[in-house]
């Protein structure tokens, strides 16, 4: 659904690749578990894409209402898969910085048909957008829950 909306996700293909530098995935994974493990054989495989900068960004009705840079937790931390146990988000609001991302966020929220949702989205080294996931039920770090709640309240934050 992303794709055909026009959102920028990794290139991904349905079988095996051949040559490049490709990761194994499955449907059913929790937080990159999929990714740290190494397949050999998934479910489908996606194309390795250098990241300058990955964000969470909580999306609305339309509105970016948060949104966190992914930062590392401790020196174990894999510079190549930012997920798991040694990645996690800043407390910092990065709403107001996030230039190609937010829009990409906020149309892959839209692609899904979701009122709400938790972008993971990632700024290339072209300053282009390309748009992970889209969480249904986000994980909500910092001050995320409070405020989606004042969001659906209907209050100003």
């Amino acid at each position: 659904k992303l794709s055909e909306a026009g959102v920028v996700v990794p290139d991904f293909l349905t079988h095996r690749p051949g040559k490049g530098k490709w990761y194994a995935r499955q449907y059913s994974h929790h937080d990159g578990s999929d990714l740290t493990k190494g397949l050999k054989e998934g479910d489908f495989y996606v194309r390795h894409t250098d990241t300058v900068k990955e964000f969470r960004v909580h999306v609305f009705k339309g509105k970016i209402i948060r949104s966190s840079l992914k930062v590392p937790l401790n020196a174990a931390a894999d510079p190549i898969f930012k997920t798991g146990d040694y990645w996690g988000f800043s407390d910092a609001d990065w709403a107001h910085k996030l230039g190609p991302c937010g829009d990409a966020a906020l149309e892959a929220v839209a692609a899904v048909g979701y009122d709400f949702g938790g972008v993971d989205v990632a700024l290339l080294t072209d300053n282009t957008a390309l748009v992970f996931e889209v969480n249904a039920a986000p994980w909500l770090s910092g001050d995320a829950g409070r405020k989606y709640a004042k969001a659906i309240a209907g209050v100003a934050s």
